[in-house]
């Protein structure tokens, strides 16, 4: 266990859970001083382990990180099936099929392996943040399933939508807040692989709709809070050597 390990984990007696009832759960998903949702997603996954293997076993909490690691580089592999989907017809000249489905095991490689990933997966609390970005990649594929089938004119598009908009999404930030830039995320999907000119009118319209209040009206309230210094954003810091600045710049 190291640093923050100890104040969210090992200390923290209500991940104990000695009997399944409602109000055991609750007490342990809001255990949690980090963060203004308690992250209750992250701390029910701690105290799966808690209360199964204890807290003098932390190699099964670091397995348990790594698996969720490695659930995420599924969800990697299918949201870049997805994405690269959208360039093979037609492929460029010279370009074989199978350059595009090694294409996506690569990006899935990359991603599995990359040193940036070392430290969530082996500090234990920081599966606050593997488990964000695993909801938050499940919340794009799905919004891909959902925004080809409305561009195709099949059933169940806006079903996709909204299970990565009101189930996917929420698990994200509920996991950690990183979760709050799916939608930026889901945004540059859009741009980036996506014709908005193809679909329906009322599509384009209820798109616009979500867009705008999902990522232009809370980006217009961060720059606001940010510009007259709102306490709620920046009351944390008081007690730390670097600002809010810093912060950004250096992550």
């Amino acid at each position: 266990y190291l640093f923050d390990d100890f104040a969210n984990i090992t200390t923290n007696s209500s991940l104990v859970i000695e009997s399944l009832t409602w109000q055991s759960l609750w007490d342990a998903a809001v255990s949690s001083f980090s963060g203004p949702f308690k992250r209750p997603a992250s701390m029910l996954s701690f105290a799966f382990n808690a209360s199964t293997t204890g807290f003098g076993a932390p190699l099964y909490f670091k397995l348990t990180g790594l698996f969720v690691h490695l659930l995420t580089g599924v969800a990697v592999y299918w949201l870049a099936g997805l994405l690269l989907d959208r360039f093979r017809p037609p492929l460029p000249a010279g370009v074989a099929p199978a350059r595009i489905d090694w294409t996506r095991l690569l990006i899935t490689g990359i991603w599995l392996l990359h040193p940036l990933n070392l430290t969530t997966v082996l500090y234990i609390v920081q599966r606050m943040t593997s488990l964000s970005a695993l909801f938050a990649f499940v919340a794009a594929g799905l919004y891909c399933v959902g925004r080809v089938r409305l561009e195709r004119r099949k059933a169940y598009g806006w079903v996709a939508i909204g299970l990565a908009l009101l189930v996917a999404m929420p698990l994200s930030v509920l996991s950690k807040e990183n979760g709050i830039l799916v939608p930026v995320l889901l945004c540059a999907i859009e741009i980036t692989a996506f014709d908005y000119r193809a679909l329906a009118q009322r599509d384009r319209i209820s798109l616009g709709v979500i867009g705008a209040l999902l990522v232009v009206v809370p980006g217009c309230l961060f720059v606001l809070a940010t510009v007259v210094q709102d306490p709620r954003l920046f009351s944390s810091y008081k007690i730390r050597d670097f600002d809010i600045w810093e912060r950004v710049f250096t992550q």
